[in-house]
């Protein structure tokens, strides 16, 4: 089940609408793995390069590994300013082109679920210098959705195809870190909900940004927004619903390599 084109596409409307990382996520992940400006990261499955921005901020050097070129030439000009220490990879988590133990970090931001979890272990092992760290940092659905969100969640899973919504399944993630990871301690870290206000278009807008949204061309495209439209016109409060989202991140410290 291959998840390299599922965003084809859809770039500009990923760098739009999609929500960016809070402060006290970024805070807590990256103080897990004691980041310093040293350390030389692969952020697997970069996208727009959202979580990319943030490692370079502190100093560090990236290389931002994605499938998709439109994302890739997102990340490319939003990331123009960091000069040399980002480096935009044509690859998978599976299959990153980079050197044998080039990185001392290997992170994943919102991408892991769409990993196959022992062929990305396999190169994070070869890629990632002996006693290097892991970080992998995501959202979930809330434990406790509020109307709006459980509305949302059945019209997702309502118009989604079968192969796509097996990515977003609730057990995918614990056992895809049980396959990553094998035997070596992994640390996964909860925390909470949080809510943000999405008007009509931002949530029309952030659905369309998604694997499981139909693209642009295809014939459901009109009639599945239509859909979601009449979810927001239900639950609208003063030109806005609720959206959750629940952040949590994973890190290991590893003592022999992956």
């Amino acid at each position: 089940m291959s998840s390299a084109h599922l965003f084809r596409g859809k770039a500009a409307e990923y760098a739009k609408y999609r929500v960016d990382y809070p402060e006290p996520v970024i805070g807590a992940a990256f103080g897990s793995v004691d980041l310093d400006p040293s350390d030389v990261v692969a952020d697997l499955g970069c996208g727009t390069g959202m979580l990319s921005r943030w490692f370079l901020e502190r100093g560090n050097r990236v290389f931002g590994v994605e499938p998709d070129p439109a994302m890739r030439n997102v990340a490319e000009h939003s990331l123009t300013r960091f000069g040399v220490r980002f480096a935009s990879i044509e690859g998978t988590a599976e299959q990153t082109s980079l050197p044998d133990a080039s990185v001392t970090l290997v992170a994943a931001g919102n991408a892991f679920h769409y990993f196959d979890a022992q062929s990305a272990r396999v190169e994070v092992e070869r890629i990632l210098r002996p006693g290097g760290r892991v970080l992998l940092i995501g959202h979930d659905m809330v434990a406790e959705p509020n109307p709006f969100m459980r509305a949302y969640i059945d019209f997702v899973a309502g118009v989604a195809a079968p192969h796509l919504w097996a990515f977003h399944q609730p057990d995918r993630v614990p056992e895809s870190l049980k396959a990553f990871f094998d035997r070596e301690a992994f640390h996964p870290e909860d925390l909470g909900d949080f809510a943000f206000p999405l008007t009509w278009d931002g949530l029309r807008g952030r659905f369309l940004s998604t694997s499981v949204a139909p693209p642009a061309g295809d014939p459901r495209r009109t009639e599945v927004v239509s859909q979601l439209s009449e979810v927001f016109e239900q639950f609208e409060q003063e030109g806005t619903v609720s959206f959750q989202l629940r952040w949590r991140y994973t890190w290991s410290s590893l003592k022999r390599g992956l």
